[in-house]
């Protein structure tokens, strides 16, 4: 699955992610085939940019053009449908340094060439890779990490999980904990060839190596491959790993699949004590827990679109109820702001 803009999106892609209207109204259904026609109604209805599925064998364009445009595709789908930010300047800003941070480091041609034998060996772990750079080279900028930590955490992340692309095991949608003994190391094992591969290259910063090895590392030590604890494991390392845990989870890389309001609530809780505490709090506070556009229900049984954010309130958004708990759609606009409707909460989406 990948995101591509409408102006280049070719007839016969499948559409991987429904797309709403502002009314909440489903205007392309998932698995919809993409005609001219419906080219032309969604450059008619404003859409942008929409997911399609990427068949195994589909052939790939490899440019540094064609990964540059993929950057700032992923850029793109963060800044509307990942993080809050406090004003339009903010986000103008933030997303004009991140191109620049990561489109600078892919302009090395030692950093683009793994990047093309990533593409070609595994279309999914890259959009994983290049999907938690982008969010981990954000999360960097709105820390207010200087710039060498923030090239290093960059280029950390786009590298994170090479030692993966050597894999033949299937770990889509599946607990890596509940494989056995020996798949599970299999598994584990690719921190240590990720490092090995990288560990020869002197264009590559210790800081980069550190974190393709050290990214699933724990602050209680419980994570791996030397169980280091807060005190051994580096600020780099553990933006690139809180970032890394998010996306694993919502796209189901070595774990089972999640709504991205869910893994915000374990990284609260659960993930609390496996991260960074300071970090991990101020990252999820950066997280829209219920992007714009999405369809949510309530606690009422309503369903309903988010039309707006609360600043500081991920969890309370402004909402307008499209039907009611017997699902019939309500006459006349209703908007309720979640911050003077204390009783009502948003119990799951409609992805």
């Amino acid at each position: 699955m990948k995101i591509v803009d409408v102006r280049e999106i070719s007839p016969n892609a499948i559409l991987a992610r429904p797309i709403y209207s502002d009314s909440g109204v489903t205007l392309l259904a998932e698995n919809t085939v993409i005609t001219e026609e419906i080219i032309d109604r969604l450059n008619g209805y404003g859409v942008q940019s929409l997911w399609i599925r990427v068949e195994k064998q589909e052939t790939n364009s490899f440019s540094s053009e064609a990964i540059n445009d993929d950057i700032k595709m992923q850029i793109e789908h963060a800044i509307v449908n990942k993080i809050h930010f406090d004003n339009s300047d903010e986000m103008k800003a933030i997303a004009e340094e991140a191109v620049q941070v990561i489109s600078g480091i892919v302009e090395d041609e030692n950093v683009m060439q793994c990047m093309v034998d990533i593409k070609r060996k595994s279309d999914d772990i890259y959009s994983h890779m290049l999907s938690t750079a982008v969010l981990s080279v954000i999360m960097a900028i709105k820390l207010d990490c200087n710039s060498e930590q923030i090239g290093n955490i960059g280029m950390g992340a786009l590298l994170h999980d090479i030692g993966l692309c050597h894999s033949n095991m299937n770990f889509y949608d599946v607990e890596i904990e509940d494989l056995d003994a020996q798949d599970k190391m299999v598994y584990r094992r690719h921190v240590i060839k990720g490092y090995e591969m990288m560990n020869n290259q002197h264009w590559v910063p210790e800081a980069v190596k550190n974190i393709v090895l050290s990214h699933h590392e724990r602050e209680d030590g419980s994570g791996y491959p030397f169980h280091k604890k807060s005190d051994r494991i580096s600020k780099e390392v553990k933006v690139v790993a809180i970032c890394d845990y998010f996306d694993e989870l919502v796209n189901g890389i070595g774990y089972n699949k999640r709504k991205t309001y869910e893994v915000v609530e374990y990284l609260r809780t659960v993930g609390a004590y496996l991260f960074d505490y300071d970090l991990v709090t101020k990252i999820i506070s950066q997280i829209a827990w219920f992007p714009n556009g999405s369809k949510v229900v309530t606690n009422e049984g309503d369903v309903a679109i988010i039309v707006s954010q609360n600043k500081g309130l991920p969890d309370r958004p402004i909402i307008k109820l499209l039907s009611d708990a017997n699902g019939n759609p309500y006459e006349y606009e209703v908007i309720k702001d979640l911050t003077e409707h204390l009783t009502v909460f948003i119990v799951d989406t409609e992805e």
